[in-house]
């Protein structure tokens, strides 16, 4: 059995990620490979030091990719996996393991404020971060309800980048720009 066996429990695949290309895993026989599981994705990403994972779920392609954009413009940021509602949301992120998920409020299958809720308790090392077109004190408290650490207006860029800077601080981050341990 070699380390990474003992590590992860699991038989060592095939293939082995050797690099990147285009911000996504290159692996050894070319190509990427979506079968790799998230341990060695995590095992990976570890040699990375300083790289926020982020995990983008927004159900409009335009948006998505504007968000990314504006994510991305950080050196140390790296979008890892997009999903286009909730539901995909939740079986996609472990294949990922995103230091952070930012997901939209309005989607079809799932809504963010219910995806939000069930990251937030499967997995509360990994913060999860909401955008929206009208935030309101109201879906405010719900997101706090549902362990959402922030919550931000999907036009405002800046706002977007403060807040996941202050949630992976462990800090809240609301539109008004409130932030609190």
């Amino acid at each position: 059995m070699c380390a990474l066996e003992s590590l992860t429990g699991n038989r060592v695949p095939a293939v082995w990620p050797v690099g990147r290309q285009a911000n996504r895993l290159v692996f050894t026989g070319g190509g990427r490979q979506p079968q790799a599981t998230a341990a060695i994705v995590k095992l990976f990403e570890e040699n990375e030091p300083g790289v926020v994972r982020i995990f983008l779920v927004e159900d409009n392609a335009v948006v998505r990719a504007h968000l990314r954009a504006v994510l991305e413009n950080r050196n140390e940021w790296k979008v890892v996996g997009e999903a286009e509602d909730g539901l995909r949301a939740i079986q996609r992120w472990e294949e990922h393991a995103p230091s952070i998920t930012v997901l939209d409020f309005v989607m079809p299958v799932m809504s963010g404020l219910e995806a939000g809720r069930n990251l937030s308790r499967q997995h509360p090392e990994s913060p999860v971060l909401m955008v929206t077109i009208y935030p309101s004190p109201q879906l405010e408290e719900e997101a706090k309800k549902a362990g959402i650490r922030g919550l931000v207006q999907k036009a405002d860029t800046t706002s977007l980048v403060k807040a996941v800077e202050a949630v992976l601080r462990g800090e809240t981050y609301f539109h008004e720009g409130q932030t609190a341990v």
